[in-house]
């Protein structure tokens, strides 16, 4: 251990298997979840050196806590009773829900039907929250349920699906697909804890998440939808989304063409892009392969898509900008985020604030003007009829800037005449949504939660896989950006043709003089042999 390694304080966490939570090696050593990167990232930003000890269960993990024999624990929900013995940091580390779950078999007990489910018998986690959350709503909801407490998790839900007990009480974070979600009892935000003899390990969290929530507010949100988005409430249906399935069996999707690496119309005639391949995989998600037929309809002009959605023409439409601005032009309203894209502003004179300035749009891209309106409230929009037309109106003085999508900048940016162009980032990303009809929310539910069952990354993923077929090769630009290569190129070829032409040229001369030379030798030879004969 180096000399900087040394000065680090040593900090002891029990940790114990739960999934999504903190996955164990074969070693029994933390090697993901969401508490080991939450629990990693605090250790980086306050200098600790972290040392991970194996524990059987949560109840062990407390009282190894209680007994100062680690400093830290994870996953620990608040009441005024523990606060009289661990101490509690400023800012959780998430909100859990806690719901009733039964095996998917078990058709006995309905959500909202406590007839159902009174008596039956309970699982429960040893020394959690949970229970006392569990028998307030029990007083409140008159059910009665018979508790049996488990140290260990996978034993519980084992019982469960052999049909020991009736329903598993778990924090929805945890929950298993082979599970179904019956009622919500209720929720509590959960912590990252310290023993009651380390307060310095408490300013140190503080300090550490301050710093981390000033850089990025929504680190840990991020951090939450990466293991957590796909659990068994992501597969348990509203009431919205089962009347919108029982009611439709065509999924319309409108799309807008040319603007890959999005969504285009292909040289086949069929829908390409991230988007598309987005929609697909939610389809393929919620298990609607069968059930539902899918749709693309090609919308050139963005304007006859927003209407198109808001007049059911298509129950989608995507790409789609969507903000308050949108919303007032267009009944209309988008779903979770699809993409979250970095937007730069090209231009050739300082911009400023916008005020007084031209803002060049491409008439047929909505998203772009809605977002320049509202980037810019107080600029001028001056519509061109592409995003080349933009480019050149900036060249040309009828404009001061406009907006590019920041995967295809340095692509339109290459050719020679923009190299003129100044480029800097905006202030503010530019996100991609589905949208739907203000009063469709059965099928802006579903979509969302098929959403949330992808990798957050899908779709910028499958944007640059085609980003390729966004970029087109000019030979004209690529002569005018290469001039001194090219005409080098040719004189080197020229040079060549010329030496090759001569060395041949001279080769013929050489044969030639050779041949004249051997027909005078044998001219020659046959005079003497003449004059011996005689």
């Amino acid at each position: 251990m180096g000399a900087a390694d040394s000065d680090r304080k040593v900090v002891r966490v029990p940790c114990s298997s739960f999934e999504r939570l903190m996955v164990l090696d074969e070693n029994r050593k933390p090697i993901s979840g969401y508490a080991f990167d939450f629990i990693q990232t605090i250790a980086t930003y306050a200098g600790w050196e972290i040392e991970y000890i194996p524990c059987e269960n949560f109840s062990d993990c407390v009282d190894l806590l209680l007994a100062g024999k680690v400093d830290l624990f994870y996953d620990v929900s608040y009441t005024e009773e523990r606060s009289k013995v661990i101490l509690f940091p400023d800012e959780p580390m998430g909100f859990e829900y806690y719901y009733l779950y039964s095996s998917e078999d078990d058709t006995s007990i309905s959500s909202g039907d406590y007839a159902s489910m009174n008596g039956k018998t309970v699982g429960v986690t040893s020394g959690t929250n949970m229970i006392d959350i569990l028998k307030q709503w029990c007083k409140k909801k008159n059910v009665e349920f018979k508790l049996v407490e488990y140290d260990n998790i996978p034993e519980k839900e084992a019982d469960l699906l052999a049909g020991k007990i009736n329903l598993d009480l778990e924090v929805s974070m945890l929950a298993k697909s082979n599970l179904s979600a019956v009622e919500k009892i209720g929720s509590s935000a959960y912590y990252l804890v310290a023993n009651k003899e380390r307060p310095d390990l408490i300013e140190d969290i503080n300090s550490a998440m301050e710093k981390v929530l000033n850089n990025d507010l929504y680190f840990f949100t991020r951090l939450q939808e990466r293991y957590f988005s796909e659990t068994v409430l992501s597969h348990n249906l509203t009431l919205e989304e089962k009347i919108w399935i029982a009611n439709h069996k065509t999924l319309r999707i409108g799309f807008f063409d040319n603007y890959l690496p999005f969504s285009a119309l292909g040289k086949n005639g069929e829908p390409t892009g991230a988007c598309i391949d987005a929609v697909r995989e939610i389809i393929k998600k919620l298990g609607l392969e069968d059930d539902l037929d899918v749709r693309f309809i090609c919308y050139q002009d963005q304007k006859s898509g927003y209407k198109a959605v808001e007049n059911r023409e298509v129950e989608v439409m995507l790409p789609a900008y969507i903000s308050n601005s949108v919303k007032r032009d267009y009944r209309i309203m988008g779903g979770k985020i699809l993409v979250t894209l970095t937007s730069d502003l090209a231009f050739l004179e300082d911009f400023g604030d916008g005020r007084g300035k031209r803002i060049a749009v491409n008439r047929h891209n909505l998203m772009q003007y809605y977002n320049s309106r509202d980037s810019y409230p107080f600029s001028e929009i001056v519509f061109y009829d592409s995003i080349q037309g933009c480019l050149d109106g900036i060249l040309n003085g009828t404009a001061d800037g406009t907006f590019l999508n920041g995967l295809r900048s340095e692509a339109l940016l290459k050719p020679r005449k923009y190299h003129s162009l100044r480029k800097a980032q905006a202030q503010t990303d530019y996100e991609f949504h589905m949208a739907f009809a203000e009063d469709n929310l059965g099928l802006l539910l579903l979509m969302d939660r098929g959403l949330s069952m992808l990798d957050p990354a899908f779709v910028n993923k499958k944007a640059y896989t085609y980003l390729i077929q966004s970029s087109s090769f000019n030979l004209e630009d690529f002569l005018r950006d290469h001039i001194l290569l090219v005409l080098l190129a040719v004189a080197v070829l020229v040079a060549v043709l010329i030496t090759l032409i001569g060395y041949r040229i001279s080769i013929r001369k050489l044969e030639v003089f050779n041949r004249e030379l051997r027909e005078r030798s044998e001219t020659i030879e046959r005079g003497w042999g003449n004059m011996k004969s005689r």
